[in-house]
């Protein structure tokens, strides 16, 4: 599921690992709208003045030193 930033962007995205027996077809509306219910949580919460979310790809070079 993407995560939004207040522009429109995506700056992220949540999923579920699990067994596909345990994912069956009654289930599978459920996981999606908690993950949709997450990721729009998430996104109201990102600050839009954070770098990180606009060079995501700096943000990661400095952790690896």
């Amino acid at each position: 599921m993407p995560v939004f930033d207040a522009q429109g962007r995506v700056v992220a995205a949540l999923s579920v690992g699990t067994l596909a027996e345990r994912l069956r077809e009654d289930r599978l509306p459920n996981v999606v709208a908690m993950l949709r219910g997450e990721a729009e949580a998430l996104g109201a919460k990102l600050n839009p003045f954070d770098v990180a979310l606009r060079y995501p790809s700096r943000s990661l070079s400095t952790m690896a030193g």
